[in-house]
Parts: C-alpha cells; sequence; structure tokens
C-alpha cells in the first residue's frame, strides 16, 4: 500500500511498526484470543515506539502526525487483531482528539503528557442503553452544583473502560449536551463487568456507570453546549482509523487466501488453479483496492476542508462492508480450517463484524451520505460548500 506524499519520519515509523506487527503481534493472536489479554510487555514496546501519542502534540511528548500520516500506520497495524490497536488506538484517536482541540491549557498540561506516553488510558463515553445512533436521546445529566457538576447516569459498551484512567464523558447539563473530563478514581463512578464479545477479543467494553459523581468546574471540555459538535468531529476522524484498519484487515485476509490457495492442493492441483478460487481472490483485491483508495481520498480532503464527513463516511462504510465481504470469501477458500478459531480467517471474520456497527452503524453512514447529497444539491457544489 503506498500512500502519496509519505514522508522519511513516515517511512520509518511504518517500517519499524511492520516489524513489530510480523515479529511480535501476529505470533501473540492465538493467545490473545484465548486469554483475552494484552501483556504488559507488549504495551510497554507500544509507548517506547510512541504509538500513544501518535497525533498529540510534540510540546505533550506526542508524535505530532497528520491525520493522514496516522491513518497510514492503522492499516498497518490492521493486519492483526484490532484489538492490538485498541491498547493504544483511543489515546491517539478519539480519546486525545477533543482534549487537544478544545482542552484549556490547564486540562492539557494535566494529561496530554500522561496519554502520550501511555501511563494514561482514555475512553471516550457516549453511547448508553437507549441511546446509540440517536446521541441527542441521551440521558447522562451533569446537574450545576456550587463547586462544580453533579454527574449521574450510565453509559455502555464503552471502549478500553476496566483498563481506563480517563473518561471523556457527554452529558446533559443546562446550556445542552456537553462533554466532561472525568478520572476514574472519582467517587460514585464504577465500572462493569468486561462484556464477553464475538470478536475484538483483549479488547475490553464495559458499562460506566456515574453516581451523583461530583466533577469541579474546570472538568468541563469545551464550551457549554457543544459537546456534541466537538464529539461529532473526533468520531468523524474515527471513522477514518475504523475504515484503515478494515483496509489493513483486508490486506492480511488476502495474504492469507493466497498463501492457502498455493499451498493446498485438491484433485491434484493447487487451489489457486480452480478458476472459481481465482475469481474469489480477485474480488478480494478489488473490495481492498476500493476501500484503500476511498479512504485515502477522504483522509488527503479532511485534512484540507472543514466539512468531510460524506467523504468519511463513504470510506468508514464501504470499507467495513468489504472487510466482511472478504473475511467471509477467505473462510470459504481455507473450507474447514477457516472456521477453526486457531487459524486467523476465523478470527478476523468475528473480528469484522464490529467494523458495521461501531463509530457509526452503516445505516447512519448510509443517511449520512445521502443528507450531505441533499445539503450540497441546496446550496451550491462542492467547492461553494467549502466557503459556507
Amino acid at each position: 500500500m503506498d500512500f502519496l506524499h509519505a514522508t522519511d519520519q513516515l517511512s520509518d515509523l511504518r517500517a519499524g511498526l511492520a516489524r513489530f506487527v510480523n515479529d511480535k503481534l501476529i505470533p501473540l493472536e492465538a493467545t490473545l484470543d484465548r486469554t483475552g489479554v494484552v501483556p504488559d510487555n507488549i504495551r510497554k514496546d507500544m509507548a517506547d515506539m510512541g504509538l500513544f501519542g501518535l497525533t498529540i502534540d510534540r510540546a505533550w511528548g506526542g508524535l505530532a502526525l497528520s491525520l493522514f500520516d496516522e491513518i497510514v500506520l492503522v492499516t498497518e497495524m490492521g493486519r492483526t487483531s484490532p484489538a492490538f490497536h485498541s491498547v493504544f488506538g483511543t489515546n491517539a484517536g478519539i480519546g486525545s482528539d477533543a482534549l487537544s482541540r478544545q482542552g484549556s491549557q490547564a486540562q492539557k498540561t494535566r494529561y496530554l503528557p500522561q496519554m502520550a506516553s501511555g501511563q494514561i488510558i482514555s475512553s471516550l463515553a457516549v453511547t448508553e442503553p437507549q441511546a446509540g445512533s440517536d446521541v441527542r436521546a441521551i440521558s447522562t445529566r451533569a446537574d450545576t452544583v456550587p463547586d462544580g457538576f453533579r454527574l449521574t447516569g450510565q453509559k455502555c459498551y464503552i471502549t478500553n473502560a476496566t483498563r481506563a484512567d480517563l473518561f471523556t464523558v457527554l452529558a446533559r447539563c443546562e446550556a445542552g449536551l456537553s462533554l466532561f473530563l472525568v478520572d476514574k478514581d472519582t467517587p460514585g463512578l464504577s465500572i462493569g463487568k468486561a462484556e464477553r464479545t464475538l470478536g475484538h477479543l483483549g479488547a475490553p467494553v464495559a458499562d460506566v456507570v456515574f453516581d451523583a459523581c461530583l466533577i469541579p468546574q474546570e472538568a468541563r471540555l469545551g464550551a457549554p453546549g457543544k459537546g456534541l459538535q466537538i464529539c461529532m468531529s473526533a468520531i468523524d476522524r474515527g471513522r477514518l482509523r475504523v475504515a484503515a484498519l478494515c483496509v489493513g484487515m483486508m490486506r492480511r485476509l488476502i495474504d492469507e487466501a493466497v498463501s492457502q490457495s498455493t499451498q493446498r492442493q485438491q484433485f491434484g492441483k493447487p487451489l489457486a488453479e480452480f478458476q472459481m478460487i481465482q475469481n474469489q481472490l480477485a474480488d478480494c483485491q478489488m473490495d481492498h483496492d476500493a476501500a484503500l483508495a476511498l479512504l485515502e481520498h477522504a483522509a488527503l480532503a479532511t485534512q484540507a476542508a472543514k466539512d468531510t464527513s460524506r467523504e468519511t463516511a463513504v470510506a468508514k462504510l464501504f470499507a467495513s462492508e468489504a472487510v466482511g465481504r472478504v473475511a467471509d470469501r477467505v473462510v470459504q477458500i481455507w473450507g474447514g480450517a477457516g472456521y477453526m478459531r486457531d487459524n486467523a480467517p476465523a478470527r478476523f471474520f468475528a473480528d469484522a463484524r464490529l467494523m458495521r456497527i461501531y463509530e457509526g452503524t452503516s445505516e447512519i453512514m448510509r443517511l449520512t451520505i445521502a443528507q450531505k447529497m441533499v445539503q450540497q444539491a441546496d446550496i451550491g457544489t462542492p467547492e461553494d460548500v467549502d466557503n459556507h
């Protein structure tokens, strides 16, 4: 995969990350699948490589990579279990994005250096039992009290909840939906039991409950009532990271399919010599290449424009559905062996299913795309939209 405009720094980082994935992470996949635990030494290696602070400014100890550069690296991480990316992904992505863009100097000073080093794991807490795609329906409240806010409510399916040190929480207050930074040791905050999930084993998700948690005034992140806008900006970028993971997963799956089909023989010849297998391999490659092109286009557009929610939705939607198609084909090419969880195709098949749900379901992506199409038709050409 050759992205445009790659810098020497990016090339070096990518080469080092590729070695890390090949030499350390891929050999651990089956063990991670059985235990659901990412070893401490792997987390330390990630910290030493600077992965927790990929996009955090250098002033706070990060690498200050652009979104485009980060996407290149995320595709490399996609070649292994997505649970490994989850260890640092929230710090480099949705966990630090709002703080980096909207945080006060005091908030940045307190949290960003520790997030960049991996000492603090962050988590974004938005989803609720009755508010998933309908974010505006959240019921978690931040009521004003003399010294700050009293936070009450429940979040569910929160990635990294059981290992997070800091939660960025979307809650309803007098001014409207706002964001709040809440430390894990805040009295009244409790974490539920990690959920048993279909895939992404090793990336824990759990409920987070706020039982009249008292948080100070300075815990509010960004302007009052602007939490949803800030949050959606971070999630838009998060959608590109999901698309990048999908592209990387497809690359790995294709490698597994080609290896199996050229080595395994049936009826006296390699599987790869059968035309039906060749058709499936070609379809896998087309899905990968199309997803990669859409991802690159959306990443570059996001860096250059104010509102690229349509482009990010297109990239996320196509890549997340394409990886499911590719995973299904590769399991079929592997036959019975592809159904065994000790083999990569079965694990990736389970992992791929989540991609069509989190960071915006496929249904919401389609709504977003259509709404933006209609909006842009009403107000002018895409060039005109940039000026609004």
